[in-house]
């Protein structure tokens, strides 16, 4: 909605609005096809997970650590977290199976890594 206001300069003028609103939707199914394709390859995937293990998001993971004791952390943290939150949605939109790959890749990576540790 934000992004279609600053295209109106008259909101009342149903013709920028609409063509605005049509914008947008371009834009969006833009965004959605590229996410589609990048969620389509193996290094697309890592990439997202990366990102998303990043903003707070577990990925193959149950428990992930976003707010500690102190406030200026915490409300970066959150306004992170936020954005990962907002990706992981879009990633599960413009593919659900493509996302669930993703999320069996990274469990298999953690337990890989786990497996690692354990034998040093």
């Amino acid at each position: 909605m934000s992004e279609q206001r600053q295209r109106v300069r008259n909101a009342a003028d149903r013709e920028q609005v609409e063509k605005a609103r049509k914008q947008d939707a371009r834009d969006s199914n833009r965004y959605m096809l590229a996410l589609h394709n990048t969620l389509n390859t193996l290094d697309g995937r890592i990439v997202i997970t990366q990102f998303l293990r990043a903003a707070g998001i577990g990925v193959g993971e149950r428990n992930t650590r976003v707010f500690d004791n102190s406030g200026s952390v915490t409300a970066f943290n959150a306004g992170q977290h936020e954005l990962g939150s907002d990706l992981q949605e879009a990633c599960r939109h413009a593919s659900l199976k493509f996302y669930q790959i993703m999320e069996s890749e990274a469990r298999d990576v953690i337990e890989t890594e786990q497996l690692e540790n354990q034998n040093g």
